[in-house]
């Protein structure tokens, strides 16, 4: 299969899609036993410290005393010859002697099993805990194994549609951005058996690239280029003589941009409505033209074949009423001017890929494009096909009484419509359910009151224009989010430095005396004294020296109210990229996403649309792996991660593409 038929293949789906929409997969999560290994907790030493105190405190003295008591007594009676008795007492005291023995040996033994037994028992908690690691770092690996396999096996581009907006407002963009979403957006719809009919008023070929398309999907497409093709494609055929007369009446009104005189609409209409009530069908430019110039009495008013004798005859009734009022007779010459132009257009050579028979206004499982081109008309006229061309689809849109299908109509280059064809477009759809695809190149006016109002989505692709990129940016709309608005730092030193010092001095003087005497044979009488002093003198000095460093760090966080999608960041968007601003509430209102139909062909596009946390019918789906990008993951917020610029493989057309 090569690589057209297998884009082909991937574009032409039954589900509705815009583009596709990047997403990273979440990171690798940590294990949540990362940080929660086996515990080393081995069992606890058995205490022998009364056994070994035991041990030590047995005396060995006291028995060995009375075992050699008892030894004596047995000699005595060994040198006695009582022997029996002697041997008696000789074990007796043998006995005795070993007690002290026997009972040390019993504690050494106790104390030794108690070892081995703790031994024993840490031997194998070591071993069980070397199995718990190896066990614990196997999870560990396992989990990391995982996580990276959910990352390989992780989808990065996932479909992006608009199926809950009864309509779709494109807003700026360029040719090769307009090119690259019909063909994604069409194809999809034409895979889903919804017929197209696209209105291209932009002269850029926008269409080209979903055409062939459908020609490699064999699906048939009809293209016709006006106003060489006004005539071919039955813009006048099946409408009555007073539809046909709002038709031209609307057009040409339609310059005047809503603020012209009233009256010039109501004088237009009845001029035509005279021209059209006077003419058998079928109706055409021409004819028309033709009619005109009998009414303002032109020279080449009996044009051969266009108009039969009796009507001829009828307008010429009318003609002179008509010609008495000179506002009514400038009407007249206006109107024959405007309509000769399409007279003057050559007949269309034969169209390829057309539809057998005549073509129906609302195409089933089919394309039908209408593009307008200023070749050899000038870009007033071209205006006017335009505006034809608008009020032709508003007249079918209002034949449509009973709903048999759901088409899509897609008008690119909205801009040069009018704000009254716009509001009538936008109300007549709603109530034919016709699936109503509106392409701005600007947004501005007509573009600006539009948005948003009924239900509508929103395309919105590069706006280079710094105006227009702030109205859009508006429009996205602004979210809460705290920044930091502050940092402070503040750092203290203090010195201090002392010097103290101490005198003192002390004196002091004692005086004794005593005095003693006897009496008897010999009298004694003495005195004593004695005087002493002292003097002390002390001195002390200090020094003392302090330095202390204080630091203080903080910051402050602001909450600020900023736009999601900045403007510049719309200035400067790839050709492809669009943000997709949609009718539901909750993060999936907002989503970014390109729209080159090369992305099909990439690795690892979902098949899916991804479905935002807590979006309605979430539950139904089932809550997803996290990281999958699959159900019940949420989308980032818009600043997590940039808008996706196309990578080289998708510029311009994708491999194999028959553009």
């Amino acid at each position: 299969m090569n690589t057209a038929t297998e884009l082909v293949r991937l574009l032409f789906i039954p589900r509705e899609r815009w583009g596709w929409e990047y997403v990273l997969p979440a990171p690798p999560a940590p294990s949540p036993e990362l940080h929660r290994p086996p515990i080393w907790q081995p069992p606890s030493p058995p205490d022998v410290s009364d056994l070994q105190r035991t041990q030590e405190q047995t005396s060995f003295g006291p028995w060995m005393l009375i075992g050699g008591l008892f030894g004596l007594w047995s000699l005595a009676g060994f040198h006695e010859g009582d022997q029996a008795p002697a041997i008696a007492l000789l074990s007796f005291g043998m006995f005795i002697a070993a007690i002290p023995f026997v009972r040390v040996s019993t504690l050494h033994r106790r104390i030794v099993d108690a070892t081995s037994q703790a031994s024993a028992e840490f031997a194998d908690y070591q071993r069980s805990h070397e199995v718990l690691t190896v066990q614990w770092r196997q999870r560990l690996y396992a989990h990391d194994q995982a996580e990276a396999e959910r990352i390989e096996r992780a989808m990065l581009y996932f479909p992006l549609d608009a199926v809950g907006a009864p309509r779709i407002d494109v807003l700026g963009g360029t040719t090769a951005g307009w090119s690259s979403l019909l063909a994604t957006c069409g194809a999809s719809l034409l895979g889903s058996g919804r017929g197209i009919l696209l209105i291209d008023l932009t002269e850029r070929a926008v269409a080209d690239e979903l055409v062939s398309l459908a020609g490699h999907a064999g699906i048939p497409a009809d293209v016709h280029e006006l106003p060489a093709a006004l005539e071919q494609v039955g813009t006048l055929d099946g409408l009555d003589a007073n539809e046909v007369a709002d038709l031209i009446a609307d057009a040409v009104d339609a310059e005047r941009r809503d603020g012209g005189e009233p009256t010039l609409r109501v004088i237009d209409a009845d001029i035509l409505r005279t021209v059209t009530t006077r003419l058998a069908p079928p109706y055409s430019f021409a004819r028309l033209a033709a009619a005109l110039r009998v009414l303002d009495n032109h020279e080449e008013a009996l044009h051969p074949g266009l108009l039969t004798t009796a009507e001829i005859a009828a307008l010429q009734q009318r003609m002179h009423g008509l010609a008495q009022r000179d506002r009514v007779a400038d009407q007249v010459r206006f109107l024959r001017t405007e309509l000769d132009h399409f007279t003057e257009q050559p007949t269309p050579g034969p169209v390829t890929r057309r539809l057998s028979g005549d073509p129906d206004w609302w195409p089933e499982r089919q394309l039908r494009v209408l593009a307008t081109s200023s070749r050899r008309v000038s870009a007033r006229h071209k205006a006017l096909v335009d505006r034809i061309v608008v009020q032709a689809v508003l007249a079918r849109m209002r034949q449509r009484s009973t709903v048999t299908s759901r088409p899509v109509l897609v008008v690119a280059g909205a801009d040069r419509v009018g704000r009254t064809a716009l509001d009538t477009l936008v109300r007549h759809a709603e109530l034919t359910q016709i699936r109503l695809i509106l392409m701005f190149e600007r947004l501005a006016d007509d573009a600006e009151r539009l948005l948003g109002s009924h239900g509508g989505a929103a395309v919105i692709m590069r706006l280079g224009n710094a105006r227009e990129a702030g109205l859009a940016a508006d429009f996205i709309g602004r979210g809460y989010r705290f920044t930091l608005s502050q940092l402070t730092e503040q750092i203290g030193r203090s010195l201090a430095d002392g010097v103290s010092t101490s005198h003192g001095e002390q004196a002091g003087k004692s005086v004794s005396e005593g005095r003693s005497s006897g009496y008897g044979l010999h009298s004694v009488d003495s005195r004593n004294s004695s005087v002493s002093s002292s003097f002390s003198k002390t001195w002390q000095s200090t020094r003392s020296f302090t330095e202390s460093t204080s630091r203080n760090d903080g910051s402050t966080y602001q909450r600020v109210n900023e736009y999601t999608v900045e403007p510049t960041v719309l200035q400067s968007l790839p050709a492809t990229a669009f943000v997709l601003v949609g009718t539901v509430d909750g993060p999936g209102r907002v989503r970014s996403g390109d729209c080159n139909p090369g992305t099909v062909l990439l690795p690892k596009v979902a098949d899916v649309n991804r479905v935002p946390e807590g979006a309605p019918g979430q539950a139904a789906l089932g809550q997803g792996a996290p990281g999958y990008g699959g159900p019940g993951r949420a989308y980032p917020p818009p600043h997590a991660y940039p808008l996706p610029s196309p990578q080289p493989a998708w510029q311009g057309q994708p491999p194999g593409h028959a553009g």
